[in-house]
This record gives C-alpha cells, structure tokens and sequence, in this order.
C-alpha cells in the first residue's frame, strides 16, 4: 500500500500469490526496494499482467533460490487467450530483475493461433526506460516476447546476461523513436 514501503525496504513474498501486485514508491542510489521471493513463492494467475513498477526507480526483483511468475490458464488449448505481461516498468530506471522463472505467460501450441498480437505478450515490458536495466539469471517459458524495451531516456545501460529463454517468439526487442538514440547495451551468456 502507498507509504507502507520505503526506499531501503525488502518485501518478502511467501507462497502463493494470486494477485497482481504494484510497487507504490521508488527506491533511492544505494538503498533500492527489494522484491524477494521467499522459497517456493510464486506470483501466480490464470491469465494476467502479474507485476508493476511502472514510473517508480531503483527497484529490484529476485526470485531468491525458486521464485516463480506465471500463467496457469493462457494460451491456444487453455482457458483463456489474452495478452499478458510478467511485469511492467515503463518509465522506470534502475531496475534489476534475477533469479526468476517467467512461465506460461501465453502458451502458443497451434500454428493457426492468432488470437493475441504476441507483440505484448511479455515477460518485461518498459517503454520510457529512463536508466540502468539489468535482466539476468532468469529462466524464460512460453511467451511472445521476453523483454521489451523501447523509448528509452538518460543514455541508460541495458544488461541481459545469463538467461534462458524457451518457447518465445523474440528474446529480446529494443526500438527508439529518436533518430539518434543514446544508450549501451550489453547482451551475453
């Protein structure tokens, strides 16, 4: 809830959760927010975007040993067929997501499936990233695109190192409406 978590604040997240969570507040340098899934925690819904820091800063996500976002109902055989996204952080910098499974955020099995654009099936969505993103050490399944990055401000480094990504359509997508777009990019392991 809005002043309830502070720059410097870990949140520890236990068991199963079923509902899509929002970060209220930004971190600050040196004491960022943590997000940590406890062992055997997992964010989990049928079909829905699961996580948002959308707008807030010096945030960071990690799975701990087993952490687990997914989808339980979404895809071309399952209940559901809609877009969905893991998490949001647009207009967000400073952000670093580790030690994640992303899972079934849309599980494509037909070839004449072509419900969803999978252009938003994400499983780390920002557009306006406004400085440093770090992606790594996560384990990506069965969705459109595994990060999306676009529009993005303040000359920010991007590092995506050290992931798996199976069962997608791009692994990653980056794309800048300025036609001279500042930033580094550091893509490895």
């Amino acid at each position: 809830g809005v002043g309830k978590i502070s720059a410097g604040d870990t949140v520890h997240l236990c068991g199963t959760l079923t509902t899509a969570l929002t970060v209220q507040a930004s971190g600050t340098t040196g004491s960022p927010i943590t997000v940590r899934f406890e062992a055997n925690a997992k964010l989990s819904q049928a079909a829905a975007n699961l996580f948002s820091f959308g707008g807030k800063n010096y945030i960071t996500v990690d799975g701990g040993s087993n952490g687990i976002m997914e989808n339980t109902d979404n895809g071309s055989a399952l209940g559901n067929r809609v877009a969905t996204r893991a998490m949001e952080g647009s207009g967000s910098g400073n952000i670093i997501v580790k030690n994640l499974t992303i899972q079934n955020m849309y599980v494509h099995s037909t070839l004449d499936d072509t419900t969803i654009d999978h252009t938003n099936s994400n499983c780390y969505y920002a557009n306006g990233a406004t400085g440093p993103v770090a992606f790594h050490n996560n384990t990506i399944s069965h969705v459109g695109w595994c990060v999306t990055i676009q529009n993005y401000s303040n000359n920010p480094i991007i590092d995506i190192h050290n992931n798996t990504f199976v069962f997608y359509d791009h692994g990653v997508s980056m794309g800048n409406q300025s036609a001279t777009p500042s930033f580094t990019v550091n893509i490895y392991n």
